[in-house]
């Protein structure tokens, strides 16, 4: 009987440490909001080869009305594809400035070789970084801002340190707040 009392007890006192958190540890360091970073040869770099997807097309490309997929393929060239034509070049910055260095689209499509460079301001990534844990690599979406058009997210792996900073690889993107998520309510 001494001794069913006492598991008794152990599974009271169990169930008591649960309900109120655990007994005390303190909860991990998480992001509380989510990364918005111009691009730049640095943080476009960070997303190489990553595909975003526009499905209305995007307007000051010539591609209205028609899914796009661009992508920046290194830190200073792109690539744009469109109803089964492509375009690529070089990237400048101070918002994204695409010159056309190759081009299946023809004159005077605005991605066709020879055109007018094609600027679109704001161009930023924006990283879904809000309540990410610190410390450890976590696949996140990442979406494309050109101008008012925002593309469909693509995962990308993110490591955020305890003091803030935001990585893609070895390239710090921007900094966010990190605070300690607690673990259990007050009563």
């Amino acid at each position: 009987m001494k001794s069913y009392v006492s598991l008794v007890s152990s599974a009271v006192l169990a169930l008591g440490l649960a309900a109120c958190g655990g007994g005390g540890s303190e909860g991990a360091a998480v992001a509380s909001s989510n990364t918005a970073v111009p691009a730049s040869a640095s943080t476009t770099a960070a997303v190489a080869d990553k595909s975003f997807a526009f499905s209305s097309g995007i307007p000051a490309l010539g591609t209205t009305g028609t899914s796009t997929t661009l992508s920046f393929t290194s830190d200073s060239k792109f690539a744009v594809t469109s109803g089964g034509s492509s375009a690529s070049g070089v990237t400048t910055y101070g918002s994204c400035i695409f010159t056309v260095t190759s081009s299946t689209f023809t004159a005077p499509h605005p991605l066709a070789l020879g055109g007018t460079p094609v600027r679109i301001d704001p161009c930023q990534i924006q990283l879904q970084t809000s309540g990410v844990t610190a410390g450890a690599t976590t696949n996140t979406n990442a979406t494309l801002t050109l101008g008012t058009l925002v593309s469909t997210p693509v995962l990308v792996p993110v490591v955020i340190s305890n003091s803030g900073q935001v990585s893609i690889g070895n390239t710090v993107l921007g900094t966010v707040t990190v605070s300690t998520a607690t673990g259990g309510s007050s009563r």
